[in-house]
C-alpha cells in the first residue's frame, strides 16, 4: 500500500507539469498563457523612427482596447521612460483565441487642449477634440481652436497565433503625427497700412487660419465641426517698416483647401484660398508650412507663398 501510494503522488505530479507545459492549448478559459505582447514604435513624418529621441516628441500615450466587435476593454497609459526604453506592453488576461485593436494616441493628456470622450462603450465612441478658445476680437465667436498638441495616432489588429507551444504573439503599434505647424508672416504690410491710413504699432494685428476639423475618430480621421485658428502674432521690422509673422510655430489639424486672412484694428486687409500656383493652401500631419504673405504698393494681396520647411523649427530671430 505504502508502495501504491508513492507511485500515485508521481503520477499526480506530472500530471499537473504536463497541465503547466500545455498551458493555454488545454486550458483556454483559465488563461494561463502570457499576454499579448507589444510595443510602441514612434515615427516622424518621413518614417524615421525616433521613439529614443530625447527629450521625446511623444512623452506619454493612451491605448484604448477594443475586442473584435468593437467592444471597449480597458485602457493603459504610458509614459516616457516607457515609451523610449521600448518596454513591453503585456495584454494579458485575455483568451487565446481573442482578435484585440489597440487604438494608440499620443500626447492627449492636456486637458486645456484636448478633450478625450471619457464614457466609451465601443470604438465608434472614441473621439479626440481640440478645445475652443476666445476669439480676441470677438468674445461671441465659439468656434475658434486652441492650439492643438503634437498629436501622434496609430492602430493595430491584435490576433493570437496558434498557442498550441504556448508561445503568443510579439507586435508593435505604430504612431505617426496627426497635426502639423505654420508659420506665417508679411511681406510690405506697410503698403497696407498706409493705404488705409491706419497704425502701424496697432497690437489688434490677426492671421486668421478657416476651414479645418476640431476632432478625430478612432481611425485617426478628421471628424467633427468646421473650426478656424489664430496663430499668436507680434511686429517685425523690414526695409520697408513693420510686418507681422508668428514668433512661434501654431499647430493645427490637417485641413485642405483652407484660407488666410490678415486683419488689422479689426478691418481686413486681404484674403487668400490658394498659394503663388494657385494650389490650395493645405496643413499636412507631420509638416511645417511656411506661409508668407506679399502686399503690393496698392496695399492688396499680390500673392502668397507657400513652403515646407524642417518640421519643430521655431525662429529665434525674425528677418525678412
Amino acid at each position: 500500500m505504502k508502495y501504491i501510494s508513492v507511485i500515485n503522488r508521481r503520477l499526480l505530479f506530472a500530471f499537473c507539469i504536463s497541465i503547466l507545459l500545455a498551458g493555454c492549448s488545454i486550458y483556454d478559459d483559465l488563461d494561463p498563457c502570457p499576454g499579448y505582447k507589444l510595443t510602441l514604435k514612434v515615427v516622424n513624418a518621413e518614417g524615421d523612427d525616433i521613439t529614443e529621441a530625447v527629450p521625446g516628441d511623444v512623452p506619454n500615450a493612451s491605448l484604448f482596447i477594443f475586442d473584435e466587435k468593437g467592444n471597449y476593454l480597458e485602457t493603459r497609459t504610458l509614459d516616457q521612460d516607457f515609451i523610449a526604453g521600448r518596454r513591453e506592453i503585456v495584454l494579458n488576461g485575455y483568451s487565446a483565441d481573442a482578435k484585440l485593436t489597440v487604438v494608440a494616441w499620443g500626447n492627449i493628456d492636456d486637458a486645456d487642449k484636448t478633450t478625450v470622450t471619457k464614457s466609451l462603450k465601443t470604438a465608434v465612441d472614441l473621439k479626440v477634440t481640440i478645445n475652443r478658445t476666445t476669439d480676441p476680437e470677438d468674445a461671441s465667436k465659439t468656434d475658434m481652436a486652441t492650439s492643438a498638441d503634437d498629436l501622434y495616432f496609430g492602430s493595430l489588429e491584435v490576433i493570437r497565433a496558434s498557442v498550441g507551444d504556448g508561445i503568443t504573439v510579439n507586435d508593435t503599434i505604430v504612431v505617426r503625427p496627426r497635426t502639423g505647424e505654420i508659420h506665417i508672416e508679411t511681406e510690405g504690410l506697410q503698403y497696407a497700412i498706409n493705404a488705409r491710413t491706419l497704425k502701424a504699432d496697432d497690437p489688434m494685428c490677426n492671421f486668421y487660419l478657416n476651414r479645418t476639423l476640431d476632432s478625430y475618430n478612432y481611425k485617426g480621421e478628421t471628424i467633427g465641426d468646421s473650426v478656424y485658428y489664430n496663430p499668436a502674432g507680434d511686429w517685425g521690422t523690414s526695409t520697408i517698416g513693420k510686418e507681422w509673422y508668428t514668433p512661434k510655430n501654431h499647430r493645427l489639424c490637417p485641413g485642405e483647401k483652407m484660407d488666410v486672412t490678415l486683419n488689422l484694428n479689426k478691418q481686413l486687409l486681404g484674403r487668400k484660398e490658394s498659394d503663388q500656383i494657385d494650389d490650395p493652401i493645405t496643413v499636412e500631419p507631420g509638416q511645417l508650412k511656411y506661409v508668407l504673405i506679399q502686399f503690393g504698393e496698392d496695399g492688396l494681396i499680390s500673392g502668397v507663398k507657400v513652403s515646407v520647411r524642417p518640421w519643430g523649427v521655431v525662429k529665434e530671430e525674425h528677418e525678412l
